[in-house]
This record gives C-alpha cells, structure tokens and sequence, in this order.
C-alpha cells in the first residue's frame, strides 16, 4: 500500500469515494476495527433540535469530515483532514500508514513530507465541517483522517 501514498486519486462524490474503500479494505489482509464519532447538532432551538435526529446526523459525510463508521486495518493508508501540527509534518493532506489501533489515538508512520518515516499518535478531536450547506451546525468527535485506498 505504501506505493500508493504519493498518489492523489479523484472520486466526483464523497459517498463514492466511502464505497470503494470500503470495497478495497474489504480485500486488504487484517482484522478489522471500527471507529463511531460522537456526533451532534449546535443549535439554541429545541424544537429545531427534535428536526434533525441523531440517526440522520450519522448518516451525513460534509466535506472535510470523516464518516460517522470509520473502518480501519493495520497497515492502511489514511490522509489527514486537518493540521495538527505542521513542524511535525502533520497537515491536511498528509498521508500516513496505520501502525497500530488502540480506542482513543492511532499509531501511524507519516509516508509523505520532511518528515517522512516518523512516528504519529493521532488522537480523537472535535471536528466541525469545513464547508457545509446544511441548514444546521454540528459537531463529531472522530480521527481526523480518511482511508486513502481507492
């Protein structure tokens, strides 16, 4: 998979680019763990609250926000989708293979940039979409990467 970090692959939608890596981590060797965000809507109006259900929020995917069901493997290739710490390498649009998964921080080595080889702990954050036309805000705390399989 390393051979694919230097790669940019284009998909016209986000849902179809969640599909064929779901298809491709399918057939990648490894046991499988699945990562949920903690998703929720900001929002003073109760009424407006009851609107947007919890179940329909976890099915939405804006931009610049990883699934609400984030499969994962050892050994996959997953992009940053925000900076975390630009000296250290870590900037949107980094890539980096998974080395180890624990519940809250995943091991990873950075596969791109000056600082390629080193070693990352990418912890859970809160996540806000970067650019949404939704007619509400939210807020998930998830990994803030994708798999980069396709």
């Amino acid at each position: 998979m390393e051979n694919l970090s230097d790669k940019p692959f284009l998909c016209p939608k986000n849902e179809d680019s969640l599909k064929i890596n779901e298809q491709v981590l399918k057939k990648f060797p490894g046991q499988n763990k699945t990562f949920f965000s903690a998703d929720s809507i900001i929002c003073e109006d109760q009424e407006e609250l009851n609107n947007f259900p919890l179940d329909f929020i976890n099915t939405l995917t804006p931009s610049g926000m990883p699934p609400h069901e984030l499969n994962l493997k050892v050994g996959a290739v997953i992009m940053l989708l925000r900076n975390l710490n630009p000296s250290a390498g870590l900037c949107n649009g980094t890539r980096l293979i998974i080395r180890k998964l624990m519940p809250n921080v995943i091991d990873a080595e950075i596969l791109t940039g000056h600082t390629k080889g080193s070693r990352a702990f990418i912890p859970r954050i809160t996540l806000s979409p970067s650019d949404s036309n939704l007619p509400f805000s939210f807020k998930g705390g998830s990994f803030p990467f994708d798999l980069v399989l396709q």
